[in-house]
């Protein structure tokens, strides 16, 4: 007994869309969770502050950087007190009282937490229909 199978090889994993979108998905969903990141970052950072001035939380945002698929949040180098905010510069303690707000370290595990479900939610709303 012989069955013929006629196979459909069209569509979007046949073709390069469904890879084509992937590649997209893995270089946007860092810059997404970064961006979603400084909701958190300032969430934790302004309760903390005396005096607060916006300038700082201006200058915080997400970045894509040119390797593949990474993304960071960052001051952008242009604050000279950035690190001392932080508690990493050298005019923290034990040189002086202020230990640093320690903001972006406090960040980085919740952002973690959440960094899947973000992902996941990008992936279904701007990528899933792509690839099928």
């Amino acid at each position: 007994m012989r069955i013929d199978v006629d196979i459909d090889t069209s569509g979007p994993f046949f073709d390069g869309r469904a890879v084509r979108a992937l590649h997209d998905f893995v270089d946007e969903a860092p810059y997404e969770i970064a961006r979603e990141g400084l909701g958190i970052y300032l969430s934790i950072y302004r309760p903390q502050v005396r005096q607060p001035t916006p300038y700082y939380e201006y200058l915080i945002e997400p970045e894509k950087l040119a390797e593949y698929g990474v993304a960071h949040l960052w001051d952008g180098g242009e604050c000279v007190y950035g690190p001392w905010l932080e508690g990493t510069g050298s005019r923290n303690s034990p040189a002086t009282r202020f230990p640093g707000y320690g903001s972006m370290k406090k960040t980085t595990p919740e952002l973690q937490a959440v960094a899947g479900t973000i992902a996941e939610r990008l992936f279904a709303d701007r990528y899933e229909r792509r690839m099928n």
